[in-house]
């Protein structure tokens, strides 16, 4: 293990003992280093059977993901159920933000790309409400759930000048 690797280890290590992840964008510099050009690194030397199984171990013990995509997925994925276990739907409003990500960029984004997702994807977010019929279809619902609200609204206040940062309960 070379004394360069070391360095950028305790940075990755500085890192995740303050923030408690290694969340770290590829062009972030941490502490004057380049710290997530050196952890994608890492993960193609692991994939290329490069690195020794301590560089792994230290890396496994400060929580590295070594799959991104997958931890992404996963991390999205876990915040859709949790919000339709709350709402039961996956309706999810614009701006509904996890670690800084859209989740409903990310549910809608599945919804237009069935084709490439597997089997055991499409089923885990059949699960939990995601439906992948035509955007038509989507639309009416999504329409016809703010119409309801526009109903409830107007039964209860006698008009529809709703003021823009009015939320439903």
């Amino acid at each position: 293990m070379t004394s360069s690797w070391r360095r950028y280890y305790e940075c990755a290590r500085g890192y995740f003992v303050q923030n408690g992840n290694l969340n770290v964008g590829k062009s972030d510099v941490i502490n004057g280093m380049p710290l997530g050009r050196w952890l994608g690194y890492q993960r193609e030397r692991r994939a290329e059977d490069r690195l020794s199984d301590v560089q792994i171990r230290l890396l496994d013990d400060i929580n590295m993901k070594w799959n991104v995509r997958e931890s992404y997925w996963n991390m999205m994925y876990a915040a859709a159920s949790a919000y339709f276990e709350k709402h039961s739907n996956t309706y999810i409003p614009r701006g509904t933000l996890v670690n800084g990500h859209d989740l409903s960029q990310w549910v809608n984004g599945y919804r237009a790309r069935r084709a490439n997702l597997s089997a055991d994807k499409i089923k885990k977010l059949e699960c939990i409400g995601v439906t992948f019929e035509k955007n038509d279809r989507y639309r009416r619902e999504c329409w016809e759930r703010g119409y309801g609200y526009a109903c409830d609204y107007y039964r209860r206040n006698g008009h529809l000048y709703v003021l823009e940062k009015y939320k439903t309960q």
